[in-house]
Parts: C-alpha cells; sequence; structure tokens
C-alpha cells in the first residue's frame, strides 16, 4: 500500500505492506495517518492538474511526476533573452527502497510542448531508469511546435525570433507614391540562423522611388509616381493633336499641330467657320445644319410668302380679309424674317343704319335682332297695364351712341297718376311697369345694412330703432344706438348658454374659478 502525506511544501509517499486484518496495519502507516497522510495520490498529482514546487526545496525530496520546477542549470542549452526555452530538472527519484514491480512517473517536472513523462519500475527493491520521458530540446525558430518546452511556439516572434522563417515583408515604401508609375517598395526576407536559434530580417533590396518631375520626351513617363503622366509637360515631345474647329462638322477641317520643345506649333491646315448664310444651303457655321435652315435666327425661307393680319372666322365675310407678308434677308444674309404685313382689312362696329356687312359676321349690319331691336326710324304704339289709369302712346326707333345698336325710345304720350307708394307692395301708380318704383325697402322689409336696418314710409332705410328691425339682419338681432349687433350688456340672451357678451360679441365665457381649498384641520388640545 502506497500514502501520500503533504507537510508543508513537502511530498511524503510512504510504502507499507499490507498484513491480512486490520488488527496488524502497523503503527508506522497508523503514525502516517495520523500526520495527516491519504493512501490515494492527492488531487493534485492528477497528470491533467500540474502543480508547481519551489525550486529551492531540496532535490531529494519526493516530487509528483506532475509538478513543475524551475528548471536546473544543467537541464539543457543555455538561455537567450527574451524567450530562452525551457530548462528543466528531472523529477527526483526517492532515495531507499521500494516495493518490488511498483511503478511511478519521472522525467522532466513539466509536460508542456513536446515534453512528455517518463516510468520507472522498482526491480529488486531499487528504482530503475527512467524509460519513454521527453525533456526540453533547444528552441527552434523554425518550428511551430514548443520543443523548449516553455508553454509557447517556438516560432514565437519576439526579440530572439524577430521573424517568421521563409517569410518576406515591403520595406522602404514611398506612401501615396508606391504603384505609380516606376514606384513600388523594397522586400527583405526573414533569415533563420544555422542552428536555428535565432531569426532576423535580410537586406532591404528592389525599392524605388520618385524623381523630381515627369520626362516631357517620353511618352506616358511618370517618374515623379504622381499617377499623372508627364505631369507638368505642356505636350511630349513629337506628338501631334488636331488643331482648329471643335469638330468637323459642315465645311469645318481640322489642321495639325505638332509638340517641339514643349509646346504645340501654330495649327497648319485648318478650315473654321463663317457667319451663317440664310440663302445658302451650306452649314457654313458649322452647327450642323444648313444656313437656310428654318429656325430662331432664319426665321423663315428668303421669298417666301405668307397671311398676315387675319381675323378667324371672320375673312371672307363683308369687309373681311387677310394680308399679306414677304420673307426678306438682314444684314450680310446672317438672319432671316417677314416684312410687314400689308393688305388685310378687320371688321368694323355694326351699324344698325347700314345694309352693309361690316362687321363680318356674313349678315348685314341693319338685321333686327337682339343688338337691332328695331329699323332706325320706325314709329310704333305703346302702352301698359300696370297700375294706374294709363293711355296708349308712342315710341321711335333710334340708334344707340355710335350707331352699333338701335332701340325703341320711351314710351311718351301715357297718363300717368302718380309716384309709386312705398308702403304698399306691388304698387306701379306711375305706370312705368316697375311696381314700387324708388322704393329702397317696401312695407318695413328690404334694409339689410346693420346700421341702417329700420324701413321708412317714405321707403329708406335708417338706424334701428327696435330688435324687431334687426330681426332680418343675421346673427345681429339685438338693437344697440341704433346699430344691430350680436348681444350687448342687458341683452346677452342673445349668446348661447357658454357665451358671453364682449363688446357687443357673443364669446366663449371663461372657466369658472377654481373652488377654494378646504380649511385646514385644527388638532383638539
Amino acid at each position: 500500500m502506497v500514502g501520500w502525506c503533504v507537510l508543508g511544501k513537502q511530498f511524503l509517499r510512504a510504502e507499507i505492506g499490507w498484513v491480512r486484518g486490520w488488527s496488524g496495519v502497523s503503527s508506522v502507516l497508523l503514525a502516517t495517518f495520523a500526520a495527516g497522510c491519504t493512501i490515494d495520490p492527492p488531487d493534485y498529482l492528477n497528470t491533467d492538474k500540474p502543480a508547481l514546487v519551489d525550486p529551492d526545496e531540496p532535490s531529494g525530496s519526493n516530487v509528483p511526476s506532475n509538478v513543475t520546477t524551475r528548471p536546473a542549470r544543467d537541464a539543457g542549452p543555455a538561455p537567450t533573452p527574451p524567450d530562452a526555452g525551457h530548462v528543466s530538472t528531472e523529477i527526483p527519484v526517492p532515495v531507499g527502497g521500494c516495493t518490488e514491480g511498483a511503478t511511478r512517473p519521472c522525467g522532466p517536472n513539466t509536460v508542456s510542448g513536446t515534453c512528455k513523462l517518463g516510468t520507472i519500475t522498482c526491480v529488486n527493491h531499487e528504482w530503475g531508469e527512467c524509460e519513454g520521458a521527453i525533456y526540453p530540446a533547444a528552441r527552434d525558430c523554425s518550428s511551430a511546435l514548443d520543443n523548449d518546452c516553455d508553454g509557447l511556439p517556438d516560432n514565437t516572434v519576439d526579440d530572439t525570433c524577430e521573424c517568421l522563417a521563409d517569410t518576406k515583408e515591403p520595406c522602404q515604401t514611398h506612401p501615396g507614391f508606391d504603384g505609380n508609375g516606376p514606384c513600388h517598395a523594397g522586400e527583405r526576407s526573414c533569415l533563420l540562423a544555422a542552428d536555428k536559434l535565432s531569426s532576423e530580417w535580410g537586406e532591404c533590396t528592389g525599392a524605388v522611388g520618385p524623381v523630381v518631375s515627369d520626362s516631357c520626351t517620353v511618352k506616358g513617363d511618370d517618374s515623379d509616381c504622381d499617377a499623372r503622366p508627364n505631369g507638368g509637360c505642356v505636350c511630349v515631345e513629337g506628338d501631334v493633336v488636331n488643331c482648329g474647329p471643335i469638330e468637323e462638322v459642315g465645311i469645318c477641317k481640322f489642321g495639325k499641330s505638332t509638340c517641339v520643345n514643349n509646346a504645340f506649333s501654330a495649327c497648319v491646315g485648318a478650315t473654321i467657320k463663317k457667319d451663317r448664310d440664310c440663302s445658302s444651303a451650306l452649314d457654313n457655321d458649322c452647327d450642323g445644319e444648313p444656313d437656310n435652315s428654318v429656325d430662331a435666327v432664319c426665321t423663315c425661307t428668303l421669298g417666301e410668302i405668307q397671311a398676315c393680319g387675319e381675323h378667324p372666322d371672320l375673312d371672307d365675310n363683308g369687309i373681311c380679309k387677310a394680308g399679306e407678308q414677304t420673307c426678306v434677308a438682314g444684314a450680310g444674309n446672317r438672319t432671316s424674317a417677314f416684312g410687314p404685313c400689308t393688305g388685310s382689312v378687320g371688321p368694323a362696329p355694326r351699324s344698325c343704319s347700314s345694309s352693309g356687312d361690316n362687321d363680318c359676321d356674313g349678315t348685314p349690319d341693319n338685321t333686327v335682332d337682339t343688338t337691332c331691336a328695331c329699323t332706325i326710324g320706325a314709329v310704333l304704339e305703346c302702352t301698359t297695364t300696370k297700375l294706374g289709369n294709363c293711355r296708349l302712346g308712342v315710341q321711335t326707333c333710334v340708334a344707340n351712341s355710335g350707331g352699333a345698336g338701335s332701340s325703341l325710345s320711351p314710351c311718351t304720350g301715357v297718363a300717368a297718376q302718380a309716384a309709386d307708394k312705398c308702403n304698399i307692395p306691388g304698387d306701379d301708380a306711375n305706370c312705368d311697369g316697375v311696381p314700387n318704383g324708388g322704393c329702397g325697402c317696401v312695407a318695413g322689409v328690404g334694409c339689410s345694412d346693420p346700421a341702417a336696418a329700420h324701413c321708412n314710409t317714405t321707403g329708406t332705410c335708417s338706424a334701428c330703432t327696435s330688435n324687431a328691425d334687426c330681426a332680418s339682419i343675421s346673427g345681429r338681432n339685438v338693437c344697440s344706438a341704433g346699430l344691430c349687433v350680436e348681444c350687448t350688456a342687458t341683452s346677452a340672451a342673445a349668446c348661447s348658454a357658454t357665451e358671453v357678451c364682449t363688446s357687443n360679441t357673443c364669446v366663449a365665457a371663461p372657466p369658472p374659478p377654481p373652488p377654494p381649498p378646504p380649511p385646514a384641520a385644527t388638532e383638539t388640545p
């Protein structure tokens, strides 16, 4: 049987032979339990749960296999800061005898990275050699493994392994210029030391930077790498470009201009536009249209005649007819337009005394209709059937002012009684056919002005004298000082229950004041 004790920072492993029955348990075992030991190994000896042991403890102590200690100086290659690799001591082999066939872990004091524990076996009551253990190795900057068992991949970039082996990176860059023209960054490669214990960046090669200016003799040169080939050049030596008109249309033709010493020569062989000629079918002004096209400049074809001064629906009736105008050229034939209109005759005012058709409506002017109500000079009898003792009179057909119409004169010779009365509805005592003629109101009815709502017996409207006068005035049914108003302070009844009378006008009543707060309660002594 194996027992484990934890005494401070020390581990104690006790091997005690079993005896039959509890009565044979040795006093040593009982003493071990009394000191705080257990029969089964503690949790922190589980290899899945590494534990730390103080490196200052004596090397002969019984250290469990999963406990990591600081490395001894002779346990591996010399360290190289900052990541020197993990150097480790072995788990110490306990001294003294052991139970035949017993085993225990051995090897490095860590299982990080590639490190692995081995096993030692008790043979002839002595511990044998450690078998199967893998110890920390020297760091390899090209390896992603943790060969030195320090918990980090060997190729972790730091001051020792400055870069990843076989990688490259740009160098000597030219921000804002690289990728334009010949400019590009250089390149350097990661160099691995022969012993693989370190890596570093090699020399930067291949970088090309910008120059002061582009060449004006090499087409497309962008040596200053500003993405503008031949920047700053007026032209590139020997270049030939079109010159003269903007485009070849009509009579216009391009010429040629050559670049010499960073400047274009004079234009040779170009045909440029001329003034427009409204009489020409050519395109002299090079606008893509024949010069004699009709538009806002050449408004008509020279010599063309058109009607003018027309009178729609009237021409060819009576005296009416259209005129004519001819298209003529402006100065230098640069424009064209129709000349003045001649020969146009329009309608004249109708004359009810004329048998002609002066107003060009297709009928003689003296035709009797609603305008010429009668034949000028005709005399007709007239009478009335209105109130009064009237007799027949006479009417004569006369021309209106200007002769544009005719009508019968007033009926004369009729006997009339008197003026129409304004207190009798429909009275026509003067026999003129107009009931209550000359009355502003009749029998108390007809006044609609709030300032003059009372109808007098003479047929005139005056200031109101009572509310009855205002009964027909909408919304103003109260008489106040001769004026019909909505309400008065003493006649507020004209307003609704939710309104009050303010300045003779019904307005919404203000909300009632809030009730006073209840009196504060007094305390009874």
